[in-house]
């Protein structure tokens, strides 16, 4: 007979005799009648009970029965997955496989996934549509005979499901470099990091240099660290994402390698009062990348408001007030970042000149009137802003003008009479203006006289005025020259 630890058995309930039954743990003790137990017996491990019958002369016969004690066996279970790391492509098919230890020979299984059940009684359960994170589990129900418990959990495996990659990008807008870090370098330089966002949909990432980049740090991750030694070479730096899905398409930059670092401003630039914007004309050499994060533009104001895009070697300059209206000098400036790539500071400067519109004064005697051949009142008209000189026309022969030092003056003596109107008109590259006056030249008198007489005894007086021929002038008679 067989019973599991633990448990009893009645000997009662398979002997059987003429006489009266007693039992006993040896044969000494059946044969002499001694040591009778209980029929109910609950041995630790296997022993052998005997039983005696005796009738009432006496005579007695005895047997025996040995009682097989099994051990209470503890079941349990561990699972596997077909993919080791459990990371999981959506939508490919994994294999969940149960290995028993005391299950019996006919065990039976419950698969679950996050505490519901699923599948069927089966040691193996297959899926293809688990989602990230799900939880997938076995209960197994042993069918031995003795056990601890009748059912055992399985360990826990977690899955981690992924999808197709995005393309690795830093978050920079479209047409700007997706990777960061330096992309000019003036070698040796050690700890340059380069990185792109971290994709949670990535498992690990594969990143290629050009030769002399050594790889320090970070290998399979978003972010990189490496060093230039003495023979980093001009290259594409590059990454790709992967994961269960297979690998993203791949994203670049341009990197540099140089001994020096130059920043260019462009030419010195003129232009006339009014005028918005200008376009600038900058540039790099050596080690610096056109790309923004090798370079600064800057005008002086403290921030970069007049810059319509600063992040371009091209960008339009809004020219601000008041020099846009009034003229005047701006100094614009590109300077290297800080200790770029390794490289000393590059600075460069244009001037911007803003030429303001001409002026001109109105001097207060500007209108004179002489006799001809007499000297006229030197005119000074006082010229400024942007004009560079000036010219006059309309003046009277013997009269000129001439333009020193911001003045622009008219003198002279006039040789023929009339009336002239004079315009002094300033000269220079934008807009110019004028000033004008008149000049009245006055001819000299014409006086004609003739001989006259009178009557010693008839004639007191004689009208002079008759013995003069003039051109309309006043005339004045005197004794003598």
């Amino acid at each position: 007979q067989s019973i599991c630890i633990g448990n009893s058995f009645d000997l009662a309930s398979i002997a059987t005799g003429s006489g009266t039954l007693t039992y006993h743990t040896s044969q000494a003790d059946a044969d002499n009648d001694t040591g009778a137990i209980s029929s109910t017996v609950s041995p630790a491990a296997t022993a052998t009970y005997y039983v005696r019958s005796e009738n009432g002369s006496g005579c007695y016969t005895t047997d025996s029965v040995t009682i097989t004690a099994n051990p209470n066996l503890t079941p349990s279970v561990t699972i596997t997955s077909s993919d080791p790391d459990n990371a999981i492509c959506s939508g490919d098919s994994v294999m969940f496989t149960a290995t028993p230890t005391n299950g019996g020979s006919t065990p039976s299984y419950q698969w679950q996934v996050n505490g519901g059940n699923v599948g069927i009684d089966s040691p193996t359960y297959t899926t293809a549509v688990l989602a990230d994170n799900d939880i997938v589990t076995v209960i197994l129900t042993t069918s031995e005979t003795c056990y601890t418990s009748l059912t055992a959990p399985s360990n826990a495996i977690q899955t981690n499901i992924y999808t197709v990659l995005s393309t690795p990008t830093n978050g920079a807008s479209l047409g700007n470099n997706q990777i960061n870090g330096n992309t000019s370098i003036c070698p040796v330089q050690n700890g340059l990091i380069y990185s792109v966002n971290d994709d949670s949909n990535a498992t690990g990432y594969t990143w290629t240099f050009p030769s002399g980049f050594t790889i320090v740090s970070g290998a399979n991750s978003h972010s990189i660290t490496v060093n230039a030694t003495a023979s980093a070479a001009v290259g594409t730096i590059t990454v790709t994402a992967n994961n269960p899905c297979g690998s993203s398409s791949t994203v670049s930059i341009s990197v540099t390698v140089n001994t020096y670092a130059e920043v260019i401003a462009g030419p010195d630039q003129t232009v006339c009062a009014g005028t918005n914007s200008i376009t600038l004309a900058g540039g790099v050499g050596g080690s610096i990348n056109p790309q923004h994060q090798n370079w600064d533009w800057s005008d002086g104001s403290g921030n970069t408001n007049n810059f319509a895009n600063d992040k371009k070697l091209d960008s339009r300059y809004d020219i601000p007030n008041p020099i846009r209206t009034n003229g005047g000098t701006i100094t614009i400036t590109i300077t290297s970042t800080n200790n770029v790539a390794g490289c000393n500071v590059a600075t460069d400067s244009m001037i911007l000149t803003v030429i303001a519109d001409a002026t001109i004064s109105s001097p207060s005697n500007n209108n004179q009137t002489h006799c001809i051949n007499t000297a006229i009142t030197p005119i000074s008209f006082t010229i400024g802003g942007g004009a560079t000189g000036a010219t006059v026309s309309g003046l009277p022969a013997g009269v000129t003008g001439n333009y020193s030092g911001g003045i622009f003056t008219i003198s002279g003596t006039p040789s023929v009479a009339g009336t002239f109107g004079y315009t002094v008109t300033t000269t220079g590259t934008c807009t110019q203006t004028s000033g004008s006056g008149t000049i009245t030249v006055n001819p000299l008198p014409t006086l004609s006289t003739v001989d006259g007489s009178v009557c010693a005894t008839s004639q007191t007086s004689i009208d002079l005025n008759t013995l003069v021929t003039t051109n309309g002038t006043t005339v004045t008679f005197h004794a003598s020259q």
